[in-house]
């Protein structure tokens, strides 16, 4: 059970970190650590992405568990870099590795309609042998703005759940969905380290490549517009060169619908 641990911990600590708060002393924190919290909590839940143990969690851990997951997968690592360039039906699954083989995670664009979009977010692992999932469908205000998106509504299944349910949306908090950290187009072009041909199991890319060194680690991300999302792999690595983790991609496609009976 310690990984439920250390993901409640992480959560609770990336959400102290966007919530706002007018701390001086957390605020001197955001400064140094705001961009790598979305990392932590992704490499923490990868190790036990979507395990069967999530059925047992009360419902405000649960809370916590599932703002880790949207932090960490919504936007890999927090972080949006590849561009918001998912059109509906367009959905990306992932691999992730460095914590624990096996583990992957889906994104998907379900549906346009009017000002509003549905997104799904499903997680799976293996535990004990058997296939262990917890999807998550969301709509969001602001269509097509990541900068204006505001969670309004999101049904889940956890795994043990006799079916799909309604989850509480409150009107005065962020807690589950929080916008991702940017980069300019300036740090952008500095980081970029060239282009690179790049094999993953949803097939070879040209992909550019871009470096940005964080404390200790190094982070790069491959980008393609060949595939939705822009993105074809994230990895962070510690200094010396030891890698802590890796999201790739392998399967993407233009079909995604509603598993949970959303719309």
């Amino acid at each position: 059970m310690r990984w439920i641990a250390r993901c409640l911990y992480l959560g609770m600590a990336l959400l102290l970190l966007v919530s706002g708060t007018s701390c001086t002393f957390v605020d001197s924190v955001i400064d140094k650590t705001s961009q790598v919290a979305g990392d932590m909590v992704g490499k923490a839940l990868g190790e036990r992405v979507g395990g069967r143990a999530v059925a047992g969690l009360p419902p405000e851990s649960r809370d916590i568990y599932v703002s880790g997951v949207f932090n960490s997968f919504f936007y890999v690592g927090g972080y949006e870099v590849g561009g918001d360039t998912y059109a509906p039906g367009g959905w990306t699954r992932w691999s992730v590795t460095g914590a624990a083989a096996g583990e992957e995670y889906e994104k998907a664009f379900l549906k346009r309609d009017g000002e509003r979009e549905w997104w799904r977010i499903a997680t799976l692992s293996k535990d004990d042998g058997k296939n262990a999932e917890v999807v998550l469908e969301a709509l969001f205000s602001g269509a097509g703005s990541s900068a204006e998106r505001k969670l309004l509504r999101m049904r889940g299944q956890f795994p043990g759940d006799e079916g799909p349910g309604e989850m509480p949306v409150q009107e005065n908090t962020g807690a589950w969905y929080h916008e991702p950290v940017r980069f300019t187009p300036e740090s952008m072009e500095g980081a970029l380290q060239g282009e690179e041909t790049l094999t993953t199991p949803a097939g070879t890319f040209r992909a550019k490549h871009l470096v940005y060194k964080v404390g200790g680690s190094t982070l790069e991300w491959w980008l393609s517009d060949n595939v939705p999302g822009g993105m074809v792999q994230y990895r962070i690595r510690e200094q010396g060169g030891e890698e802590l983790y890796t999201s790739q991609l392998i399967g993407y496609g233009t079909d995604a619908t509603t598993r949970l009976g959303s719309f």
